[in-house]
Order: C-alpha cells, then structure tokens, then sequence
C-alpha cells in the first residue's frame, strides 16, 4: 500500500509539474502573441504615417507642378507683351523715317 501511495504522488507530483509547465507555455506564448500584436500595429502606425506624408508630398508636388505652370504662363505672356512692345515700337520708327523723307 505505501509502495502504492508514493506511486500516486509521484503521478499527482508530475501531474502538477506538467500542468504547471503547461500554464507557463501558455502564458508565454500569450505574452509573445502580445508583443507580436503590438509589432503589428506598430507597423500599421508606420504605414499610416507614411502614406499620411506621401499624400502631403503629392499634395506639395501638384501644388508647385501648378505654381510652375502659373509662372511660365506669366513667362510666356511677359515674352509675347515684349515682342509686341519690339514690333510696334519697330513700326514707329519705320513711320518716323517714312515721313521724315
């Protein structure tokens, strides 16, 4: 009957030595599915935020294509006035040498 007893309690020892090393396991692997969690959602914060500053850069980029666009209007309208100014002021001189004659 001893030899029968010390068996049991080998047997519940090792029962709770496993369940015990079980819990361990699962609280481990909770607490790695945590970190693997909070990893993930870090990753998710970066590619909000990336794509927050690559909406501000394309914002930014159409903005100065449109700015560029308005100066090289100016640019052009600048150059037709100019030439404008060139051939009238051309035609006054041909008119004063005309009647000067």
């Amino acid at each position: 009957n001893y030899k029968d007893d010390a068996s049991v309690h080998t047997i519940g020892g090792a029962q709770k030595i496993c369940r015990k090393s079980l819990e361990e396991e699962v609280i481990s692997l909770k607490l790695e599915l945590a970190r693997a969690q909070e990893r993930e959602d870090w990753h998710a914060l970066q590619v909000r935020e990336m794509a927050a500053q690559y909406a501000q850069l394309s914002s930014e980029q159409e903005e100065m294509i449109s700015h560029q666009a308005q100066l090289t209007a100016v640019s052009e309208q600048e150059e037709r006035e100019r030439k404008n100014e060139e051939v009238e002021g051309g035609r006054r001189e041909s008119r004063r040498r005309g009647s000067g004659r």
